[in-house]
């Protein structure tokens, strides 16, 4: 093979691999984005009522029946090993904060996973020029700053230049 057929492949194996990254970490952040709707839900519904029965853990395999009590004090985890303590609404509103900021990531990868289709489309079009020895170059045609034959000073292309015409003297 070619040196430019390495190239070429490793140019799509690297768009590939970067794009499939970025799909997996949407993936998971658009789970993270369900999990925080669903505590939402369940900060809303905790203080309607004065207890809840519940199946409580103990340990990874045994479960004990109890009820949760005073169901609108909450020990909260704020990251880094700190904790408040807080009220079902209070939580509430620490939720929607964590839920924005991962909505502004979710909209960041999207942004980026945009950047590597473009990417990976021109890597494509590098390989067939690789390929083939032709490239096509595709601009989108507008019709605000067509060509109408004016260059930028004014002056009319079409009748061979400048106004003024004439031999200098």
């Amino acid at each position: 093979a070619s040196a430019g057929a390495v190239q070429a492949q490793r140019l799509r194996e690297l768009s590939a691999g970067a794009r499939a990254q970025v799909r997996g970490d949407l993936q998971r952040l658009r789970s993270a984005e369900r999990e925080l709707a669903a505590l939402q839900e369940l900060l809303r519904e905790l203080p309607r009522k004065l207890s809840h029965r519940v199946m409580v853990p103990l340990g990874p395999a045994a479960f004990f029946p109890g009820r949760i009590v005073h169901s609108n004090e909450l020990l909260v985890h704020l990251g880094e090993g700190y904790y408040a303590e807080m009220t079902a609404h209070q939580a509430e509103q620490a939720v929607c904060r964590r839920a924005a900021v991962l909505a502004e990531s979710i909209e960041a990868l999207r942004a980026q996973e945009d950047a590597l289709e473009r990417e990976g489309e021109l890597a494509e079009a590098h390989v067939q020029e690789l390929d083939g020895g032709f490239l096509e170059i595709r601009e989108p045609l507008t019709l605000d700053g067509a060509d109408t034959g004016r260059r930028s000073d004014g002056a009319d292309q079409r009748d061979g230049g400048g106004g003024g015409g004439g031999g200098g003297g």
